[in-house]
């Protein structure tokens, strides 16, 4: 599985791609303006946790692991 490229908010530079045909009987044509990337713009959240003691009483938490997936008995 390949990893995702992640790059620093910060960055302005040019974003390149590096290809590698593993294919020993089937060489790969490219030319100028071809499709070979795709490029996902998402914004990351960074959670910060607070340590506690005990988690308050919730209705979700009642009914145990996977209850709350629909299929559950009532």
């Amino acid at each position: 599985m390949l990893e995702p490229l992640r790059i620093q908010i910060g960055y302005r530079g040019e974003i390149q791609v590096c290809l590698l045909n593993t294919d020993r009987n089937k060489a790969m044509d490219f030319k100028r303006g071809n499709r070979i990337a795709q490029l996902v713009i998402q914004r990351i959240e960074i959670a910060s946790f607070a340590r506690v003691d005990e988690l308050t009483e919730s209705v979700r938490g009642t009914g145990g692991f996977g209850s709350t997936g629909g299929f559950a008995a009532p």
